[in-house]
């Protein structure tokens, strides 16, 4: 059930210490320096040239101090020879750090950032040795770290971050690994264009294993634990996915507004100990695919991140553009969301079962052509796909007139031949058989074929269980099950089955957004059924407020959600909340047959407020839409037609609701089983006709 609409009757906390002193900020912040400091403890009163310092190096002169670190600080500076005006910013090694493996270090950022040229890297402009102090010359940046701002969508986030990346990519193609990615290190210029600094404990490629051995052996690994993978933290050499890790933690501050872990007061080996256990742990899922890529960059395992920053920019490009990302691998309902997500216009419009059946076609041909990296399940999964392809061109080929001598297919013609083909084994593989059989589940239910939709969906988790077939796979037959077992008035049996997928969906290790709101929309109307309200209405309220922090993109499936709200409010008589439910399903509901429930919800509710002709002639509307979509003798179409009669019975005409109820009934005694809770309201509403008229006797 595609979320069934109902019908009534900051702050940054990671540890920002390093390891041993390193240098600040070579370009920094001119319009904010309490943001600027490198080491936010120090006294930047202290740090003047008068104070150890000169007044001048080479053809600059230094003006105040906006920037400091252990080893060295930096001032703003402007040209003092006359030859041009400019301000810039200058680094300066501190005189305690005046030591030769020191002054080795601040020539080797100097060396790295002379070789880097790219519009995301703070320029090198100028460098020297002055009266023995070591200096170099860089571009100001005015502006501010890049930081986590509550008010900055997701999206305008991975944009600037997408540009970090490629800052970072363009330093590892000239051989250079950072080592120190985060926000401190990154500034946004007055364009809000992101600026990389501080390569002052990068690396160099053919220096990397000496550079390592030196530092372990002086115990004074240059490092911010918080951002440092662990491999890093154990002395291993760093290495392109210790860069792609410490951009993963950079990402999920800017995403969450909060450090993933909190490592202080823990040293190195703690640290190690502790990210062992917790990466994993970490609710990657309440941040939807970004959550994933997140996961990828930061796994513990250095062989299980993204290969490099490119990999991972490219992840993050295809999250900005809607597309399926790399890190989610290749599970067919994914693939599927992502398709439908992208297409949601033209889906919408595919309201027959031969569309959806088209839909499936479509998607299985193309899912599977990605699935080379595990090559046994690959394997197994190309196959599925062939039979499934195979197996529905051959039900879409007998609506060629060309091959059928021109007969005219219906959709009704279409769905038997499928079920046919099932009784004859012509589907044999296990996961393509119940994929269709999920799929006809689905297009039996929404046309209101309660007995064939529950059949299918009993199928296909049987044949899945049976054959340990799990996954996402799983997940939809089980939402399908459920779907089915409500629409036969089974609730209890489809609470026990949503159980199952509620557990089966906490184990897997990629969340479907899309079938765990249908999972909890559909617990929701059935806890209603059961008159459990409260719970029905905490489990809308709990699912919306989901979806709002995943920033996902199901209009239809959120409106209907609204609409179910919309309805348990109005049934508890809280008109004003139910009309503001009404409004916000307006808004995700396009058209077609949930905006006729819609419609129909809305006349019930007109109803009570006795606006008796707005009501009937929104009935009216519904009525009619429905008719036209599912026909006259869908469930759907004799509730609002049992809705309609009640209307006019509380209006007082009642020779109109008798007519009415009549043909109510007709439809309920040729369509409905006894014992359905729609055949229970519509005899009710005729009992109450039938006592208003003056006709007991039918009316018991």
């Amino acid at each position: 059930m595609d979320s069934d609409l109902k019908n009534q009757g900051n702050g940054d906390s990671s540890q920002q210490t390093r390891v041993s002193p390193s240098p600040a900020d070579a370009a920094t912040i001119a319009s904010a320096p309490d943001s600027a400091r490198s080491n936010p403890g120090r006294d930047m009163t202290d740090a003047t040239p008068a104070a150890g310092f000169p007044h001048s190096l080479g053809p600059y002169r230094l003006l105040e101090p906006i920037g400091a670190g252990g080893m060295g600080t930096v001032f703003r500076a402007e040209r003092a020879d006359g030859e041009y005006r400019r301000q810039v910013a200058i680094k300066v090694m501190n005189a305690g750090t005046w030591s030769a493996p020191m002054l080795a270090r601040f020539r080797n950022e100097r060396d790295i950032l002379a070789r880097l040229r790219h519009p995301n890297i703070a320029q090198m402009l100028d460098g020297g040795t002055e009266g023995g102090i070591a200096y170099m010359v860089m571009e100001l940046i005015e502006g501010a770290p890049l930081k986590y701002r509550p008010e900055r969508s997701r999206e305008a986030t991975v944009d600037v971050f997408i540009k970090v990346c490629a800052a970072v990519q363009y330093a590892h193609n000239q051989a250079v690994l950072h080592r120190d990615l985060k926000p401190d290190n990154v500034l946004i210029d007055q364009d809000g264009e992101p600026k990389l600094l501080d390569f002052g404990i990068a690396k160099i490629d053919q220096e990397w294993a000496e550079q390592d051995n030196e530092l372990t052996q002086a115990n004074a690994i240059p490092l911010t634990i918080s951002y440092s993978a662990p491999e890093r933290l154990i002395g291993q050499s760093a290495s392109v996915v210790s860069d792609v890790y410490s951009l993963g933690v950079f990402l999920y501050q800017l995403i969450a507004g909060t450090a993933p872990y909190d490592l202080r007061e823990k040293n190195l080996l703690e640290s190690w100990q502790y990210l062992q256990i917790h990466l994993p742990r970490i609710h990657w899922k309440r941040f939807g695919d970004l959550g994933f890529i997140m996961q990828r960059a930061m796994h513990f395992d250095p062989a299980r991140r993204y290969a490099s920053v490119a990999a991972l920019a490219t992840d993050l490009q295809r999250w900005r553009e809607g597309l399926p990302i790399q890190a989610r691998g290749d599970e067919w309902g994914y693939w599927l969301r992502c398709f439908i997500k992208r297409h949601r216009y033209a889906v919408t419009a595919a309201v027959t079962g031969l569309l959806m059946l088209l839909l499936a076609l479509a998607w299985v041909s193309w899912a599977y052509v990605e699935a080379e990296r595990q090559k046994h399940i690959a394997e197994q999964e190309k196959q599925a796909a062939q039979d499934t392809v195979s197996f529905l061109s051959s039900l879409l080929a007998k609506a060629n007139p060309w091959m059928e001598n021109g007969a005219r297919t219906s959709v009704e013609d279409i769905l038997e031949d499928a079920y046919d083909a099932l009784q004859q084994g012509l589907l044999p593989n296990t996961a393509a058989r119940a994929y269709v059989e999920t799929t006809l589940s689905n297009v039996h239910d929404g046309r209101g074929e309660n007995a064939k939709a529950l059949q299918y969906a009993k199928d296909a988790v049987q044949r899945l269980e049976q054959a340990q077939i799990g996954g996402t796979d799983l997940a939809r037959a089980y939402n399908a099950y459920a779907s089915a077992l409500y629409a036969n008035d089974q609730n209890q049996q489809a609470l026990r089955v949503l159980e199952k997928n509620q557990a089966l969906m906490d184990a897997l290790p990629r969340l479907d957004a899309y079938e765990y709101i249908e999972l909890h929309s559909l617990r929701g109307i059935i806890l209603e059924n059961l008159a459990q309200e409260r719970a029905a209405e905490q489990e809308y309220r709990d699912t919306l407020a989901w979806y709002q922090k995943q920033a996902l993109d199901f209009p239809e499936l959120i409106g209907g959600l609204h609409n179910n709200l919309g309805s348990l409010l109005h049934k508890q008589g809280r008109i004003e909340e139910a009309i503001s439910e009404y409004k916000k399903a307006a808004q995700f509901i396009g058209g077609g047959f949930k905006q006729a429930i819609l419609l129909s919800n809305t006349a019930a509710l007109l109803t009570d407020q006795k606006r008796w002709s707005e009501a009937e002639q929104t009935f009216k509307q519904a009525i009619g839409q429905i008719d036209k979509l599912v026909g006259a003798n869908h469930p759907q179409a004799i509730i609002a037609r049992t809705s309609l009669a009640h209307l006019y019975l509380k209006s007082g005409q009642l020779n109109t609701a008798e007519h009415f109820i009549g043909k109510v009934l007709e439809s309920i005694n040729d369509h409905l089983p006894a014992e359905h809770f729609i055949t229970a309201y519509g005899q009710n509403v005729a009992a109450q006709i039938y006592c208003a008229t003056g006709k007991i006797a039918t009316g018991k």
